[in-house]
Order: C-alpha cells, then structure tokens, then sequence
C-alpha cells in the first residue's frame, strides 16, 4: 500500500485522479460484466478462473465508457482482473446496493443512527434566490444552518427504510431548502410560499406526509396499477406491506414504517400535478403550512375548471 500511495504523490493531481477514476470505474464495470465475459469463453474453461483477456467487444466498451484506448483497457485489466473477478472482502461490500446498505448497517449505523446509506438531503448547498445578498455579492456561501429529521423512505428495491432527512436555512435571505421543494417570503409581503424545485425532471423522492417519502420510481409504479389494473390505494398498501418485512430502525426512531392509503393517494396526484407543470413550463406554488392532499386537490381542480389540463382528478 505504501508504494502504491509513494506512487499516486508523485504524479501530478490531474493524472491521478483521473488515472483512479478510470482503474475503479473499469474494476465496477467488469465485476457487472462478468457473465457477459463468460459467455464469450469456449465451454473449457474454467468459470471461477480469471479470464487473461477480455473479448473484444468488453473492451470497446470499457474503452468508450472509461476513456481509454484499447492498449490501456488490456493494461489495466492485468492489473485489476484478479480483484474484479475474484473479489475480496472489500470490494464486495461496494459492489452492490444492497451490499453497500448492508456494510453500513453494521459500521456506521450507530454512528449515523440509520441502517442505510441514504439520507435526503436538498438538491442544493447553495442558496439559488438572485435576491439573496450572497448571491448579489458574489460571495456564495455553503448553507450550514442544517436540521435533522427523522423519516421513512419508501423504496422499490429494499422496502422502507428509516432515512435522515436534511433541510438547510440560508442565512442571507431566509429561505428553506427542503428535499423536494424551498420556503420563501414572497417579495414585498410577510407572506411565505413552498416552491418546487424548477428541475428538468420530477425529482427522485417525493414528500407524500410530513416524515413520509416515496421514491418516484414507486409512486409511478402505484400510479400505473390504478389506472390500468384498478388496484385501490388500501390495496397497494397491502401489497407493498406483504413484499417486506418490517424494516429494521434504531430503538428510539420516532418514525414507524405504517404506509398509508392517503400516501398512495399523494403519491399519485403530486406527481401528476408535477409532471403537468413541467409539461407547461410552470411551477407549483402553494402555502407552506398547506397539507399535501391539499396541494393537490386545489391546484388539480382549478386547472381543471380552467380547461388548460390533461390531468383527470378521479379518488377512486
């Protein structure tokens, strides 16, 4: 280990990093790739040996995705391919999600008082308002006034997971980051308004109650089973619940995994009512101490009377 760190000081900042990002990326890219390499292998060989080249098409690929020419990807491949195919104790407690949620759990878990990796946090570190005084300064400031809440995490992979969630206060003008959307005094008024963030995507997690969380790639998946298979909200609760067992959470969270219908439902309209502002370049706006099945129950029903949306609010 020591040469190798005598070796990485001695080269220029640039080239190392870059020399590292491509050893790992190509040693993550073959462990996925595995069973692909062995595919192209005649039936003599020896599926737990390493292979002592790569077919060719791996190493166009590796090439184009790493940035190496075809001299350099036989290169590092002398170098990684033992670790990449063989793997260690090490390596395999990153090479996947669910091993790298696992790892955590047992090391840091008791330190980060979480049993996953993820956290959510503001898409953010620094304040976006062109009104802000740090931004008019030009002098922007990281966001450090940060707080801590306790939450749920509903996924499609692992189940519910406990997750810390993060909102920061810029100290310039006041607003509030939060994960999916920012508080702010509107202009001229003492009046406040939550903001969703004007992305060119619906973000990757949606607030659907005040500790609740649902990835969108859920909400999605719930959306298009009520719509297409007629499944109700009190029976998607029901499926999610039985396809995972309670998640594990540290003694004294305050937040319990209880996936309700009224969840779905929120799920399943804001995403809607987000999708629809981004189709017509708008952004949703509403009263910060506004319930979520509120906000998207009023906005959803003002559109539709204005007849200026394709989206059909229907409770069933």
């Amino acid at each position: 280990m020591s040469v190798l760190l005598d070796m990485l000081r001695n080269a220029s900042s640039e080239a190392c990093s870059y020399a590292l990002s491509q050893l790992i990326a190509l040693t993550l890219f073959t462990v996925q790739l595995k069973n692909n390499i062995l595919l192209l292998y005649p039936s003599d060989h020896n599926p737990l040996n390493t292979p002592p080249i790569l077919p060719n098409e791996a190493k166009v690929f590796l090439g184009r995705a790493c940035r190496m020419n075809n001299n350099d990807v036989e290169a590092c491949w002398d170098v990684v391919k033992d670790l990449a195919w063989q793997g260690n104790e090490i390596l395999d407690c990153i090479a996947t999600d669910q091993a790298m949620n696992s790892t955590f759990a047992k090391h840091g878990g008791k330190l980060y008082r979480m049993s996953s990796i993820c956290s959510l946090f503001p898409p953010t570190f620094f304040c976006i308002n062109s009104g802000c005084k740090y931004v008019l300064n030009n002098t922007f400031r990281k966001l450090q006034t940060a707080v801590e809440h306790e939450a749920i995490l509903y996924t499609s992979s692992v189940g519910p997971i406990p997750v810390q969630t993060h909102q920061f206060t810029c100290n310039g003008c006041g607003i509030v980051y939060h994960p999916d959307y920012f508080v702010q005094t509107i202009p001229g008024t003492n009046d406040r308004r939550r903001v969703y963030y004007n992305e060119d995507v619906v973000p990757q997690v949606l607030q659907v109650s005040t500790h609740h969380f649902v990835e969108t790639s859920l909400v999605r998946m719930w959306r298009s089973n009520m719509l297409h298979a007629w499944v109700s909200a009190s029976n998607t609760v029901k499926v999610y619940d039985s396809c995972w067992p309670e998640p594990w959470a540290p003694p004294d969270w305050t937040v319990s995994a209880n996936l309700r219908y009224e969840y779905v439902y929120n799920g399943f309209k804001l995403l809607s009512l987000l999708e629809w502002h981004k189709s017509h370049l708008s952004i949703l706006m509403v009263h910060p101490d506004t319930e979520i099945s509120v906000i998207v129950r009023i906005p959803m029903q003002y559109q539709w009377q204005n007849k200026n949306q394709a989206i059909v609010l229907d409770d069933q």
